[in-house]
């Protein structure tokens, strides 16, 4: 009897602890896949950016530090036309995610949408530097320095481009192109 009493305790207390647990890891973690997060996956998928922005609003104002929070309201506010929020978004992105480079090519476009042009330059900087080995970020630069007149270095880069994808017809075209 007493065994039995001692196993229905101990039970009770495993019992208190998980159900303790499971509402301590809901309230304090973020969950990609949490409800809120998939409905918000889901109306980012569909562009209903509009219905989109107050869960994006709710999700990064509870979780300020998580960058997948930050990712979906900077790709809310970029869907909305809001591109200087987005911009500032997407540098917070960068600045708290393992990632940045998944914040390219928006960021810079943003700021570039804004006519904001040496720092639309610098992000496509800092977007080639975040993943050196990838030719269309390498791309996305030389274009920029191409249309802020900087033949010379839209050059350079499209040769880097070139070698790292040597059979793209459209990298070869550009160089071929910034090369006259």
């Amino acid at each position: 009897m007493k065994r039995l009493a001692l196993l229905v305790v101990v039970a009770a207390v495993y019992a208190a602890l998980f159900v303790n647990l499971s509402r301590h890891s809901s309230r304090g973690g973020f969950d990609a896949l949490s409800p809120r997060a998939r409905l918000l996956e889901q109306l980012i998928e569909t562009k209903r950016f509009a219905d989109a922005r107050p869960v994006a609003d709710e999700l990064a104002a509870a979780f300020p530090h998580e960058p997948l929070a930050a990712y979906w309201k900077a790709t809310v506010l970029g869907g909305l036309g809001r591109r200087r929020e987005a911009a500032e978004v997407w540098e917070a992105y960068v600045r708290m995610s393992t990632t940045p480079d998944e914040a390219c090519p928006a960021m810079p476009e943003a700021y570039a949408s804004l006519g904001e042009v040496d720092k639309a330059l610098d992000a496509y900087e800092r977007c080639a530097a975040f993943a050196p080995s990838d030719p269309e970020r390498l791309v996305d630069l030389a274009d920029a320095y191409a249309h802020a007149g900087r033949s010379a270095d839209a050059l350079v880069a499209y040769r880097k481009a070139s070698v790292l994808d040597p059979t793209n017809p459209f990298v070869r075209e550009r160089v071929t192109q910034a090369d006259r």
